[in-house]
């Protein structure tokens, strides 16, 4: 162990103003160096004056012990006379123990001029440091001129690096959370993220949204760290300079303005001095919420994991196949028929052609949907249908047309048989006279002339089971031009033609709120009464009974199915609906439904409905590429010139057709009523309530063409599902793009969804807050201080002769003894 340190000097400069050292005790006289520049090097010369150890191999006895620290510069508050050279080197005495070796070389006068000439006690001379590494001893030869302090600038007190943490790591901070900010707002203005950044996609697609969080909160924390620890020694400098520190303190205050501690270990001992005038001090504080915000800042990747969640995203195109046809299989071919109407429909996503067509009757109650095509995803399951955002390739494109108006019905009769339970309507329709009178400009175009003004019908009306509810049918009447429909060696309908032109249907909609308690007071058989137009609609009512009415609109209806090139795209997210009903009370409700057919006519717009958008290539969205054949004369081919695109629309479009007449049957009824009582063909629950929900939810008595056209094209979604699920084994290559799920952060359009990125950017705002008023208030205030620069620390702290007892205390003893004798004094 060295010996104690007992010999004091007085201040050669201030560090800063320690008001509560001014109760230390009287000190030891000290032995002090003449005032000038110290020179510490290897050269042996003539001792001046001071108490120092003795050489090695001379006799101690000569010399005066050494009474504490040594080779100090005495203060330089006094006047400069002369310099004086010492040397300094590691010496061991006979214990072992090393020691600090001086001795005074050389003494050299000078003049009051050129001491006005040198630097500072802060700043070295322009002499030339040499450093020699001897065997046994490491000596430092180095050249320093007392004097007054001089005021240093911000980037002196700081230096270079501390400039550099605080300016560039602020600027890191603000280009980190900006990437942070692209991260959670990047998405772009379409839906799914299909139009965000090259990068923002990469990052998603290859699951790096977390790693990318992560990295950036780490180098998040790693500069605010370096930033908290300058700050630390920053305001360490404050409160030596610009407050009173208690006299045990100053030490470890000035250790930390040297050494860039901890923000909350300085807290500590300010916050610890049991002084409650600490906090009318700025920089309590300000270390305060700087160790505070330091440390809340360390969980910044915790706080921003917390807002990823589970994100449906856009990919990008890829090439694909999918099994949507079938081959001629030879002579085992077999079409089945019928009874498909009857499953649960499927209500699969399809691409329709947007004409922003509407089914709002004109003044002549005409009503039209205009043409509807749609594209149909050969693809089975709604999980695959629904991801689908773009679609290239070729598809099977389902168009239909659907127009209502005014029957004009003649010598139209009812009768009540069947005891009275529902009635049947017959009589004979005059579909082009209607035609005529609802649309004069229209031309029915039919291969004979004599079939085409008129046909005898027959349908059943329903009666309705509960009061206050109205029960529909819809009745095919029949083929334009013939007694029949199209069969298997009829050509199929062109959409480029009207929906009451040649191989198109008649159809009849029917609705009343006639229950059966109300058909069995009527005659068993009677005469319709006059029609009346219901309102300016497609309409005509007939009162039974006083306030008991049968609606009757007629409807031609066309629909055609073909295999040709589509580009299908998504503009948002698109869904499959589902119907909300119950076999056991009446809260049917199908308006998601209507929503997705289009028969709501305030919501036509593709991208409000969940749908794709369909486009030909050709740009020609009015008219077909070709209808398939009929199939019979397809089958009479040779079997390797069956095209399977052309055998596939063709059998599909046959089943359908097959599906909606009854098997070829004219005035087939089909029931259209959940909670009713007639005879007919059965449909599944789910057709009847879109129906019904479709003529309840629209104006006057509907509107029975957005009903109708409901009804024909989802059975036809229905049959088309059929094939794919049991007979598609031939593949065709196209181009799609689906949907994924990604762990992204936020988005912030939800609430909640970005607690973790708005803690984190409040508490970088608070904390940016607090370095510039910092930064402004140490400018203002500091002079004397070099924050981080350990020699300039324990220079002003061994100059202070107030803090020599408490150092001497300190050489061989713990800071708690230290602190429990020093307040005894």
């Amino acid at each position: 162990m060295g010996p104690a340190v007992n010999n004091h000097h007085p201040p050669s400069s201030p560090g800063g103003t320690l008001h509560d050292l001014a109760s230390s005790v009287p000190l030891q006289p000290q032995a002090s160096l003449n005032q000038g520049a110290i020179s510490y090097g290897p050269e042996d010369t003539e001792t001046s004056q001071g108490n120092f150890l003795p050489e090695e191999n001379e006799d101690e006895s000569h010399r005066p012990k050494a009474q504490g620290r040594v080779c100090s510069a005495s203060s330089s508050q006094f006047p400069i006379s002369k310099t004086t050279t010492a040397v300094s080197s590691i010496k061991s005495n006979s214990s072992g123990s090393p020691h600090l070796g001086c001795k005074l070389t050389q003494v050299i006068p000078t003049t009051r001029e050129s001491l006005e000439q040198q630097p500072t006690l802060n700043a070295a001379t322009a002499e030339t440091q040499s450093t020699t590494m001897p065997r046994k001893a490491a000596d430092v030869r180095q050249t320093y001129t007392a004097g007054q302090y001089r005021p240093m600038s911000f980037k002196e007190s700081i230096g270079l690096s501390g400039l550099i943490s605080l300016v560039g790591g602020s600027l890191g901070i603000l280009g980190i959370f900006g990437f942070i900010a692209f991260l959670w707002f990047g998405y772009g203005p379409a839906p799914e993220a299909a139009e965000a950044t090259w990068v923002w996609r990469q990052l998603a697609i290859h699951d790096w949204m977390s790693r990318a969080v992560t990295l950036a909160a780490l180098a998040l924390g790693f500069i605010v760290s370096m930033q908290v620890a300058l700050c630390t020694s920053m305001i360490a400098a404050l409160l030596l300079e610009r407050c009173s520190v208690r006299r045990l303190d100053a030490a470890r205050i000035s250790i930390m303005r040297g050494t860039e501690s901890s923000a909350l270990k300085l807290a500590q001992l300010v916050l610890f001095s049991r002084r409650w005038a600490v906090f009318s001090h700025i920089e309590t504080w300000l270390v305060l919420f700087l160790g505070l915000g330091g440390l809340a800042l360390q969980f910044t990747s915790t706080a921003l994991l917390s807002d990823l969640r589970p994100y449906t995203m856009a990919g990008d195109v890829n090439a694909s196949h999918v099994e949507s046809l079938f081959s001629y299989p030879g002579k085992n071919f077999s079409l089945v028929q019928g009874g498909l109407t009857v499953s649960q429909p499927t209500y699969s996503v399809f691409g329709e052609v947007a004409t922003g067509y509407h089914t709002s009757p004109d003044s002549y109650g005409f009503s039209d949907t205009g043409l509807k095509q749609r594209g149909l995803l050969p693809l089975v399951g709604t999980p695959n249908r629904t991801s689908v955002r773009q679609y290239s390739g070729n598809a099977m494109v389902l168009s239909s047309r659907v127009a209502c108006m005014r029957p004009k019905l003649l010598r139209s009769q009812y009768s009540t048989k069947y005891e009275g339970d529902f009635g049947i309507l017959n009589g004979i329709l005059q579909y082009s006279q209607a035609l005529h009178e609802a649309h004069p400009e229209a031309d029915i175009s039919c291969p004979s002339s004599e079939d085409c003004e008129q046909m005898p019908f027959e349908c059943t009306i329903p009666a309705a089971n509960m009061n206050d509810t109205w029960a529909s049918m819809a009745c095919a009447a029949g083929g334009i031009g013939s007694a029949g429909f199209r069969g298997p060696y009829s050509p199929s309908w062109d959409p480029a033609d009207d929906p009451w032109s040649a191989n198109a249907s008649v159809w009849l909609v029917a609705s009343t709120n006639l229950h059966s308690r109300h058909w069995s007071s009527l005659d068993v058989e009677g005469a319709l009464p006059s029609g009346q137009p219901l309102d300016n609609t497609e309409w005509l009512t007939y009162e039974m009974l006083p306030g008991l009415f049968i609606n009757i609109s007629m409807c031609f209806t066309a629909f055609n199915m073909e295999h040709r090139e589509v580009q299908m795209i998504s503009s948002g997210s698109t869904r499959e609906p589902s119907a909300h009903w119950s076999l056991v009370y009446d809260a049917a409700n199908t308006n998601d439904i209507q929503l997705y057919i289009g028969a709501d006519s305030e919501r036509q717009e593709v991208s409000e409905r969940g749908i794709l958008e369909l486009q030909f290539p050709d740009g020609d969205n009015s008219t077909a590429a070709g209808s398939p054949p009929p199939l019979q004369d397809l089958l009479d081919l040779p079997q390797d010139e069956i095209m399977p695109g052309d055998l596939t629309a063709s059998s599909v479009l046959l089943a359908m057709e097959y599906e909606f007449s009854g098997g070829d049957t004219p005035n087939t009824t089909f029931i259209l009523c959940h909670w009713c009582t007639t005879d007919g063909t059965p449909v599944h629950p789910e057709y009847a309530q879109l129906f019904a929900g479709v003529l309840a939810s629209s104006p006057g008595g509907g509107r029975a063409a957005d009903a109708l056209s409901a009804f024909l094209n989802i059975g036809g979604f229905s049959v088309y599902n059929q094939f794919l699920l049991n007979s598609m084994y031939v593949s065709e290559n196209v181009s799609m793009a689906t949907t994924f799920t990604v762990v992204t952060p936020g988005p912030c359009t939800t609430a909640g969804m970005c607690a973790g990125f708005i803690s984190v950017a409040t508490l970088l705002a608070v904390y940016l807050a607090l370095i510039g008023v910092l930064v402004a208030i140490f400018v203002r205030n500091v002079r004397y201080s070099r924050c981080g620069e350990v020699w300039n620390t324990v220079s002003q702290l061994m100059s202070f002769e107030e803090l020599g007892q408490i150092l001497d205390l300190g050489n061989d003893a713990g800071d708690k003894s230290v602190a429990k004798a020093a307040q005894k004094w």
